[in-house]
């Protein structure tokens, strides 16, 4: 497990460095050792981030793939909501208008309803 967080960081550093060619490889490394080994807590992770790199890379039907996938684990996993959500939701609604898919709309409202919900939460006592 150990192993997997730093491989993680890893990645990461190499995202931020535009080293995306990198990152995604080792990206799908990570994710291929969580579902052989992990399960789900480690997956949704993986996934996000390489989603995520796709996007940078402009992969946009594997990143929608794959970030989907990741919030609909977060969904499962965090039924509270997870802070990753409205992120995730945010780029959702993007790659949906890039794509032109019909649920566009209905992304961009869910993305703005969950920052209003947190907003709500951080302001009551």
């Amino acid at each position: 497990m150990e192993t997997d967080v730093a491989e993680y960081v890893l990645v990461m550093q190499r995202q931020r460095m535009g080293n995306l060619a990198a990152a995604e490889s080792l990206a799908r490394v990570g994710l291929d050792r969580s579902t052989r080994h992990f399960g789900r807590p480690r997956i949704w992770e993986w996934r996000l981030m390489l989603g995520q790199i796709l996007l940078d890379e402009e992969h946009s039907v594997e990143a929608e793939r794959h970030l989907a996938a990741s919030l609909r684990e977060i969904s499962v996993l965090f039924p509270g909501g997870h802070q990753s959500s409205g992120d995730l939701l945010n780029r959702l609604a993007f790659l949906a208008d890039e794509l032109k898919r019909p649920n566009a709309d209905s992304l961009y409202q869910a993305a703005v309803a969950w920052r209003a919900s947190r907003s709500a939460d951080a302001v009551s006592p």
